[in-house]
């Protein structure tokens, strides 16, 4: 008798996230010389380009493992989306792994448009129309201050944490920025 063994790959997320997970979870050899906060400005190709959007989503994992490596201090990413502040499916599928990770992300649209209201489930930070380098100086200010993130959305502590980000960046938005 013939026994076949019949093995499914596992499915494109769940090997990315294997992966980050691996690479992050070696991230107490890190060194502290690099910045803790990346600015990552999202692609967006065709809609629907399944090879693209793949592509895509593995740049920024590998973009967030190298930040974790680069650093041994809170980490965080400055997302800048398209013109209303949306990532293509690849990159919200990568940030929203890296909120699960424990790193807050911002999200910003370009050209320093408002960003468009988010779902109420919505895991990111809005920047609202600071441009990417004041958001990256302020989220490097709320990692110092606050701390990072739980790594678990749904815990209270999370939640306390991300209001406290959220209130910082509303702030900054509402106040009068001077031209440098």
């Amino acid at each position: 008798m013939i026994c076949f063994i019949w093995r499914v790959p596992p499915s494109r997320s769940n090997s990315l996230r294997l992966l980050l997970t691996l690479l992050l979870a070696g991230s107490s050899w890190a060194a502290t010389s690099a910045e803790p906060v990346t600015i990552i400005t999202d692609q967006s190709g065709m809609p629907g380009n399944i090879t693209k959007e793949g592509a895509t989503e593995m740049a920024v994992l590998m973009q967030l493992a190298q930040l974790k490596f680069s650093t041994a201090a809170a980490t965080g990413v400055v997302g800048v989306g398209n013109p209303f502040g949306r990532f293509s499916p690849g990159t919200h599928r990568a940030l929203e792994l890296a909120v699960h990770q424990g790193i807050p992300v911002v999200r910003l649209a370009q050209n320093g448009r408002p960003t468009a209201p988010a779902d109420s489930n919505c895991l990111f930070i809005d920047g609202g129309t600071l441009p990417p380098h004041v958001a990256s100086d302020l989220l490097n200010h709320c990692l110092a201050r606050f701390g990072p993130l739980p790594p678990d959305p749904t815990s209270a502590d999370w939640k306390i944490r991300y209001d406290r980000y959220q209130n910082a960046f509303k702030a900054a938005v509402t106040l009068p920025r001077q031209e440098s």
